[in-house]
């Protein structure tokens, strides 16, 4: 295992810490700073997008909530038109009974009165 350098005796304890040296060329300087900057560019429109997603959401949300209500709208007048139908129906039943026993008593008369001639 290596150990780390020593440092010399006439060494001062500055010169063997890291530091910022004059010899870091400006090139770098400059591209770290362009790169902070396109970071800054990018955290922004990463923001605008979160935040015009969050407005399509809620959008989206009130717009199913909306439909959810005339959804249930519906099913309450569908449940009403399905009450009505069967109602109807009941009716035309006993229509139909009623129908089927005059026509059963006129038959059973119509019956009688030919017997009563024949």
């Amino acid at each position: 295992m290596a150990s780390p350098p020593k440092r010399r005796a006439s060494t001062p304890a500055y010169e063997s810490e890291w530091h910022v040296d004059r010899r870091i060329p400006v090139a770098l300087i400059f591209a770290v700073m362009v790169q902070f900057g396109v970071f800054i560019a990018a955290w922004t429109q990463m923001q605008s997008d979160i935040s015009s997603t969050k407005t399509s959401v809620y959008s989206l949300k009130t717009t199913l909530d909306t439909r959810d209500i005339k959804t249930t709208q519906n099913l309450e007048k569908l449940i009403g038109l399905e009450r009505d139908i069967k109602y109807l129906v009941d009716g035309l039943r006993r229509m139909e009974e009623t129908v089927n026993g005059i026509l059963k008593y006129e038959l059973d008369k119509s019956r009688q009165e030919s017997k009563r001639k024949g």
